[in-house]
């Protein structure tokens, strides 16, 4: 289940919602030896609220959530809890047959919890294991993992509960657990995180972006994820002006095509074909809900998705929704959109890692490094002049697909006069985040590690700098990938005369493919750069 924080939802609505629960399991865990004593365990210091939901999912199986964490738990700046200094916390889904008469006397009940199975139904003493994932923060940056098997025991005494768990990662390795203490309570279904909205709403959405993810549920149908909105987006990407945002979790038959099939889409939390996620707050958002932006661009109301219906109508590559639904508090909420919709593949088995990267990576292009910049015109059709920038040595290679404010050809890349052009999420002036086609090529703006093809990253944010020093070019590259791993390099020389790849009798349809190799189909460079790279410029498929 995604998780969108507030303040970032400009930048997640155009970044094609690809943050997914089910993150990458390379996250940097605690060093936690092998179990045998008090030594190996880590103790947790806080604990957020216990959330109780009740039998909402299935009849006679009351759900708790919480989590526990190493340090104090804190808010980061989008109010996402994690731990406040490195550290870790561990969010457990509970399934018991033991009710609590309200979230306000909820209590977490005694008994041992197991981890359920990828394909196990939920029980009386288990642990979800789509919810149940540890969280770390090293040097700022957060990470989280799923386990692979594990158990969790709850006992009581006095009015302290205590908790332990031992579980077992990806890698092999244990990570083991104990708290003592009291636990608060708290509504899960607190919308508090913004005012809520209060007036009925009924618009016309004007932009649609989507993501697939297959059966990331388990439960055997194909869930997809999309926003809309009639907002303004700048050029950098950013929600500008007022307007809503709405973002839904639908689910739809299994299928070898990948978009959403034509009937009536229900609001409910069965998750079944041909329904609409409810929105939720499990320690913070999920389902589906409504934003509302002031003037500044600013999100300034909230409403959870709470029932109602959506039917869609497919034609070609486009669509026509038609959204009837309701929020808290019994809010009208209305919304039509008539266009194209692009759904991007994060299933797991739609699409590869965007990332293999497990810590920063810095360097600087040796002096007898190859540049090569080729012009495409208005490629992606949003009135912007196309650069396709590829730089290469014998151990690094870096691809920057890079937009500049529409003027023709030059032999020279354009600059503003700071110098720096950041990542764009709308595909105006700015580089392009690195994207997987069909699972097994790429675009955007990629690295690429020539001496261990097994290391790449697409790039989800970051900055291209251009100054001079003399009469010497300098480029200095800044990448984030989706683990937030820092891509940092420097580029230093005479930039070669750009190519012109396109002219204006060309039509897009006529033009070459933009896609190119990811990592395991280069072939490393060898001691002859220059030919090397041409090799590799000629591998790639533009």
């Amino acid at each position: 289940m995604n998780r969108f924080p507030l303040a970032t939802m400009a930048i997640l609505l155009l970044a094609g919602l690809a943050s997914s629960c089910k993150k990458p399991e390379d996250s940097p865990l605690p060093p936690v030896p092998s179990p045998g004593g008090e030594e190996n365990t880590i103790v947790m210091e806080d604990a957020t609220a216990l959330l109780y939901y009740g039998d909402r999912q299935t009849e006679g199986l009351y759900n708790y959530f919480i989590g526990f964490c190493s340090t104090p738990i804190t808010g980061d700046e989008d109010g996402y809890l994690i731990p406040s200094g490195d550290g870790c916390m561990v969010k457990l889904d509970f399934y018991s047959s033991v009710a609590s008469g309200s979230w306000q006397t909820a209590e977490l009940p005694d008994g041992t919890y197991l981890l359920q199975g990828e394909d196990e139904e939920l029980s009386d003493g288990m642990l979800h294991n789509y919810y149940t994932r540890i969280e770390t923060i090293k040097d700022g940056a957060v990470k989280s993992t799923d386990f692979t098997s594990g158990s969790v025991e709850v006992s009581s005494r006095a009015s302290a509960k205590i908790v332990k768990g031992t579980f077992k990662l990806a890698d092999g390795s244990d990570f083991i657990f104990s708290y003592e203490g009291e636990l608060e309570t708290a509504d899960p279904d607190a919308s508090d995180i913004l005012p809520p909205m209060t007036e009925p709403i009924d618009v016309r959405m004007t932009i649609a972006i989507g993501a697939y993810y297959g059966d990331d549920y388990g439960v055997g149908t194909d869930r997809y994820e999309m926003a809309l909105t009639n907002a303004p987006i700048n050029s950098s990407g950013d929600i500008s002006g007022a307007g809503y945002t709405l973002f839904l979790s639908l689910f739809d038959e299994p299928s070898s095509f990948i978009g959403l099939s034509a009937g009536t889409y229900t609001v409910n939390d069965t998750y079944e074909a041909k329904t609409i996620e409810k929105g939720e707050i499990i320690l913070d958002i999920t389902g589906s809900f409504i934003v509302k932006y002031n003037t500044s661009g600013e999100a300034e109301n909230f409403c959870m998705i709470t029932g109602g219906t959506m039917s869609v109508t497919p034609s070609g590559t486009g669509y026509t929704l038609n959204a009837d639904l309701n929020g808290e508090n019994g809010l009208s909420v209305k919304a039509t959109y008539n266009g194209e919709i692009d759904f991007e593949d994060n299933s797991s088995s739609g699409s590869l890692s965007p990332s293999t990267l497990t810590s920063d990576v810095t360097f600087t292009f040796s002096e007898n490094s190859e540049m090569m910049i080729s012009y495409y015109g208005d490629y992606y059709e949003t009135d912007t002049d196309n650069w396709y920038i590829e730089i290469a040595d014998e151990s690094s290679y870096v691809v920057i697909d890079l937009n500049t404010p529409a003027a023709g050809f030059s032999e020279t890349i354009p600059f503003p006069e700071s110098g720096q052009y950041n990542m764009t999420f709308d595909y105006g002036a700015g580089m392009l985040p690195g994207l997987l086609l069909d699972g097994d090529s790429a675009m955007g703006t990629w690295y690429f590690d020539l001496t261990d093809e097994s290391l790449f990253a697409s790039a989800i944010d970051g900055t291209l700098k251009y100054s001079k020093d003399g009469d010497i070019d300098v480029l200095t590259i800044e990448l984030v990938d989706e683990n937030y791993n820092l891509i940092s390099a420097v580029w230093k020389g005479t930039f070669p005369p750009a190519s012109d790849g396109f002219s204006a009798a060309a039509s897009k349809k006529n033009m070459v493919s933009r896609k190119a190799p990811i990592a395991w189909n280069i072939k490393t460079a060898g001691e002859d750069t220059k030919a090397e790279i041409k090799a590799l410029r000629s591998s790639v498929l533009r």
